[in-house]
């Protein structure tokens, strides 16, 4: 019983440490988006540039149409409506921010699994397949879905996995 404040202090403040970490990890993926605009698989489908509009210049990158104004808002040749906000979002394709928080919660997670003395070898085992698994089907979905391109999760899932690494080495143990 003496040492039940102490145990949940330091669960405490690992765990803010941990949610620090993972906020830091989401503001880089947020500013690295922001910097590096990449169209989604989808982004013409969205955008539905106007034909008579679309010149070479205007087609040198993505953004340009949308910052032209060649893409028509709120109608599709599908039915479908899109608003500005839609056709922004179609502009965020790399990093895959779920790729990236799933390597990050995977290793972190990964790493509390194995220096966990109280599990035995096959629960450890277990929750470290679940936790792979979790991650990998994150990533897998998001091309599946048509959401990202597959080099957009790769480096979602690098910078997810390099983040880890250095929220365990610098900032979790501090």
């Amino acid at each position: 019983k003496n040492g039940e404040p102490h145990f949940l202090w330091t669960s405490f403040d690992i765990y803010s440490r941990f949610l620090a970490s993972y906020w830091l990890n989401i503001l880089l993926m947020v500013i690295t988006k922001l910097l590096f605009p990449e169209p989604r698989p989808h982004f013409i489908q969205t955008c539905n540039p106007d034909p008579l509009k679309l010149t070479c210049s205007s087609a040198k990158s993505s953004y340009q149409l949308y910052k032209d104004g060649i893409c028509r808002l709120n109608q599709s040749n599908d039915g479908s409506y899109f608003t500005q906000r839609d056709v922004l979002d179609s502009l965020r394709s790399f990093p895959s921010g779920h790729a990236q928080n799933g390597a990050f919660t995977m290793f972190i997670a990964l790493h509390f699994v194995n220096r966990n003395n109280g599990l035995t070898s096959i629960q450890k085992i277990i929750f470290s397949l679940f936790w792979i698994c979790n991650g990998l089907l994150m990533a897998i979905s998001r091309i599946t879905d048509n959401r990202h391109h597959w080099w957009d999760v790769l480096a979602g899932s690098i910078m997810g996995g390099l983040y880890s690494y250095f929220a365990i080495k610098y900032f979790l143990y501090q």
